[in-house]
C-alpha cells in the first residue's frame, strides 16, 4: 500500500564543504516533510471521533507460572504505556508512518469508523490490521 498522494520535495544548498551541503539539503528537506506533515494531519475533515487514550500493557517475553498448585502461565507485565488513538484517514496513517521508525500505529480510520492498526513489515513495506468478526 502507498500513499496516493504524491509531493516533491527539493532542497539546495551550497557551502564550501561537499559534506555540510549535503547536511544542509537534508535538514532542509525534513523541515518541509515536517511542514506537509503537519498540514495533512491538520486538515480540515469532520471531526465525529475525538481522540482517544488508551492504556497499552507490556508484557516481558518470558513467561511464569501463576502458582505452583495451577499448570498455567501468564506473561509478565513490565508496565502500561499510554497511547492516544487520531482519527486518520488510512493514507494519512502510512504517510505517518512512512515519516517515522515507529513499529506499528493505532488509529481511528474515518473511512470506516473503526479502529485500525498499520505495522511495518520485515520488507519494508506497511500492512493493516481490519478487525473484523468473521
Amino acid at each position: 500500500m502507498h500513499c496516493n498522494n504524491h509531493i516533491v520535495i527539493e532542497a539546495h544548498a551550497t557551502t564550501d564543504d561537499m559534506y555540510a551541503s549535503i547536511d544542509l539539503s537534508i535538514d532542509k528537506v525534513l523541515q518541509q516533510m515536517r511542514k506537509h506533515k503537519t498540514k495533512l494531519l491538520k486538515s480540515h475533515r469532520p471531526r465525529k471521533y475525538v481522540p482517544t487514550e488508551i492504556n497499552m500493557p507490556v508484557y516481558r517475553a518470558d513467561f511464569h507460572t501463576v502458582s505452583e498448585d495451577e499448570e498455567h502461565v501468564k506473561p509478565r507485565e513490565i508496565h502500561t504505556e499510554k497511547t492516544v488513538i487520531r482519527p486518520l484517514s488510512l493514507d494519512e496513517a502510512i504517510l505517518e508512518m512512512s515519516i517515522n521508525d515507529k513499529p506499528f500505529l493505532v488509529f481511528f480510520n474515518t473511512e470506516t469508523e473503526i479502529i485500525n492498526v498499520v505495522h511495518r513489515r520485515p520488507d519494508g513495506d506497511f500492512a493493516v490490521i481490519i478487525p473484523t468478526t468473521k
